[in-house]
């Protein structure tokens, strides 16, 4: 399941590279979006977040353009498609895009996040960072600020902690079975 949001802009619109340069200024902010899930070993217990040591933010914001005959854009519509992501690997449970070409000079950012990162109202993504409009808005990263991954749990380390949640949370000794693709994963 995906939350989606589409933002239309009046004006030039800003390169790839600008964009991107936006976002990481601000990821701090959203510390998850640079994380990806980890899975217990043997399935005895749930999935949990751990930051991504490969983690590039052009992984995740692309860019398109409308065919000029294009007058409108469907709200519904996504140039990522609906195509469902693997939990394994690079997380790719966001994605970005930058979309030229609309009629009167607009272009649009099109926003597509897992509900495993964002889940309605107490969700912060993205989209929320980029737009702040408060009259204090939220400090960007310093420019020689360049964030470090901590390093991936072992698998020993992840099956421990796993089994001491399950002896100590009443309501995990009756589970143990980790989430695949398509279930809800941790928030």
């Amino acid at each position: 399941m995906h939350v989606a949001a589409c933002a239309v802009f009046e004006g030039a619109p800003p390169s790839h590279d600008e964009l991107i340069e936006a976002i990481e200024s601000r990821l701090h902010l959203v510390p998850r979006y640079r994380q990806r899930l980890a899975f217990v070993p043997f399935d005895q217990g749930r999935p949990v977040w751990v930051d991504d040591p490969h983690f590039n933010a052009a992984y995740h914001v692309r860019h398109t353009a409308l065919p000029v005959q294009a007058e409108t854009m469907s709200s519904g519509a996504s140039p990522g498609g609906c195509s469902p992501r693997s939990w394994t690997g690079p997380s790719r449970c966001w994605e970005l895009w930058l979309v030229e070409g609309l009629s009167d000079d607009r272009f649009a950012l099109l926003s597509k996040t897992h509900h495993a990162l964002v889940d309605g109202i107490s969700g912060v993504d993205i989209i929320t960072v980029l737009f702040d409009t408060s009259p204090d808005p939220m400090p960007v990263a310093p420019a020689d600020h360049e964030w470090v991954a901590k390093p991936l749990p072992r698998d020993a380390q992840l099956l421990a902690d796993a089994l001491l949640e399950r002896a100590t949370v009443p309501g995990e000794i009756v589970g143990g079975s980790a989430l695949r693709c398509g279930d809800h994963a941790p928030s």
